[in-house]
């Protein structure tokens, strides 16, 4: 470890979703996944009900957002750290967390073909247009604006967000 001190700068940050943020996070342990999707189906039962459709599509939910304990989703600092660097910001580390609206995720299912396989794929994913705003520390000095392609599917062109950026002092 070298033995550079890191400074981070605190930035009120926006962000705008332009196309898609797939969901990024489900685990692929068999037991931890179940133990998921059990909490994903309580969290979608405070919100909307016994929807039994929507509890349906949700316990074969493929991709999920992270949630806390009030069953808040949320995306961590580590997707935007991984954003910025794959724009040339080799050594950025983003610290903090962005919640997203509960009614601005959709959860649905899509259609998926590999080699003349067909397979659903059950998502949650964040709408265009939503607008989602946060303080985070960066570890970077005098950010403005950046565009990005973060979350699930991003190499497809998917979770397309400008994020503006405005240092607290």
């Amino acid at each position: 470890m070298s033995d550079k001190q890191l400074n981070f700068y605190l930035y009120d940050t926006s962000i705008t979703v332009r196309r898609h943020i797939y969901a990024p996070y489900l685990s692929n342990a068999k037991i931890l996944k179940q133990k998921q999707i059990q909490q994903l189906i309580r969290c979608y039962e405070q919100i909307y009900g016994k929807d039994e459709d929507l509890l349906e599509l949700v316990k074969h939910v493929d991709n999920a957002f992270r949630r806390d304990s009030t069953c808040r989703p949320f995306i961590g600092g580590e997707v935007l750290s991984a954003g910025l660097r794959s724009i040339g910001y080799n050594n950025a580390i983003v610290r903090g967390i962005i919640y997203i609206p509960p009614e601005n995720i959709i959860i649905e299912s899509r259609i998926v073909t590999l080699k003349e396989r067909i397979t659903t794929w059950n998502v949650e994913y964040v709408e265009p247009g939503t607008e989602l705003k946060t303080k985070l520390q960066i570890n970077i000095e005098n950010l403005k604006s950046v565009q990005l392609y973060i979350g699930n599917k991003r190499s497809k062109g998917y979770g397309m967000v400008d994020i503006n950026f405005s240092a607290i002092k």
